[in-house]
């Protein structure tokens, strides 16, 4: 399934009413993951705190 599939169904679960899981943080990841418990569709997120300035799109300006 695609990315645009994946964001369909996710908008479903929720307009539905879907439960979701609670977020898990996995040991080894950088992201986080929950998933819909009747569609078992997954959700995942980086949290802010591992996100670096200098990974920032826009180069400061002078």
């Amino acid at each position: 399934m695609g990315n645009l599939g994946r964001r369909i169904m996710k908008l479903m679960c929720k307009l539905f009413g879907h439960k979701w899981s609670e977020w898990r943080i996995y040991l080894f990841g950088t992201h986080e993951e929950r998933s819909c418990r009747r569609c078992y569709i997954r959700d995942k997120r980086i949290p802010r705190s591992d996100l670096d300035e200098s990974e920032n799109v826009f180069g400061e300006e002078k």
